[in-house]
């Protein structure tokens, strides 16, 4: 009997109409979102203090076909620190993943420091932060690195190398390479990667950052002498990490005689990757509708996806979430689905 049951109502489903609805955005789990593809910064995100601009003022720093491009000759003004680049907004959420593609095509013949930084900071003071490198910090060929500071006037990863170190894969001219800091905003701890045919390629130590807000920087550090520099910036995310920060889906539809017609509780939620089908995570409505959905911590957000909505009998609803550059679904995302309104009969 139990088994004509389920094959009755697997039947029943796999008939009924699964009605494609739109996926509301109300709020997203994004911190800091930017393609840079504007014809000017947008100054209510990014800022340059005069630290960012006096030391190599040769080096321009503007978006450029929707990314940002730092670039020009090298005419450093001392030997340490010679920043040039943009700071972000502070941000109170510590709990993050900062991501971002970085393209290098500068000439790394001159002896001396050249590097091109995405850095993830608690700024002003302690100054404490990590970061990714690609350069050299004298001599020989440029490299993948990493540095941090955890401890006041510590700088470990600036004057020597800190493993683990990765080579060029010598397409860094000619391909995006996305860099991916993750910090725990509980226990500190703190992971660099860069991203190489696909996996995540630790760089620097695991480290424990105490982080009280966070900020972004985009940079390089170059005290050579006539060097030419250029690096290329785009698709700059911080977003809360998916540990912690659940996606929540919450499913509506019309009041009738005091209660929600069709019921919104019990009802299965999940949401798959697009195109590859993968369920990224699954949850079940409670009474008011809400689906809170913890998503897979390995993904690089945001991503594709599709809202399967389905009741006992099967699947109800489906919606889709686009996913271009920096829009898509990310952790901590709060995302609506409405089942159509039925006609009442006279």
């Amino acid at each position: 009997m139990l088994l004509a049951w389920f094959f009755t109502a697997y039947g029943q489903g796999a008939d009924r109409d699964v009605r494609s609805v739109d996926a509301i955005s109300i709020i997203s789990g994004a911190v800091l979102a930017d393609r840079f593809d504007q014809q000017e910064v947008d100054r209510r995100i990014w800022h340059r203090p005069d630290w960012l601009e006096q030391h190599n003022p040769y080096i321009a720093v503007e978006p450029e076909h929707g990314w940002l491009h730092l670039s020009g000759i090298s005419r450093a003004s001392g030997e340490q620190f010679q920043y040039v680049g943009l700071i972000s907004s502070n941000f109170r959420e510590t709990d993050v993943v900062l991501a971002a593609r970085m393209r290098v095509r500068s000439a790394f013949e001159k002896e001396g420091r050249i590097q091109h930084i995405v850095h993830l900071c608690s700024g002003d003071w302690p100054d404490f932060f990590t970061e990714v490198a690609f350069g050299k910090i004298r001599s020989g060929p440029p490299v993948w690195s990493s540095g941090y500071v955890n401890r006041v006037f510590d700088f470990q990863g600036h004057s020597e190398y800190i493993p683990p170190v990765l080579p060029a894969t010598g397409r860094e001219a000619s391909e995006w390479h996305d860099v991916l800091i993750d910090h725990d905003g509980v226990t500190g701890e703190t992971r660099d990667y860069v991203v190489i045919d696909g996996s995540r390629r630790p760089v620097g130590p695991v480290v424990d950052i105490p982080f009280h807000h966070t900020h972004v920087e985009l940079k390089v550090d170059v005290n050579a002498s006539e060097a030419p520099v250029s690096m290329e910036v785009g698709d700059v995310r911080l977003y809360l990490r998916p540990e912690r920060h659940p996606a929540i889906i919450v499913v509506n539809s019309q009041i009738l005689n005091g209660h929600s017609e069709p019921p919104i509780d019990g009802l299965r939620v999940r949401l798959v990757a697009s195109p590859s089908g993968r369920t990224v995570g699954q949850a079940t409505t409670d009474e008011s509708g809400q689906a809170k959905i913890s998503l897979l911590p390995g993904l690089t957000y945001p991503i594709e996806a599709q809202i399967e909505v389905s009741d006992l009998h099967g699947p109800v609803l489906k919606a889709r979430i686009p996913s271009a550059g920096v829009t898509g679904l990310y952790p901590g995302d709060v995302r609506a689905v409405r089942f159509p309104r039925r006609r009442l009969s006279q």
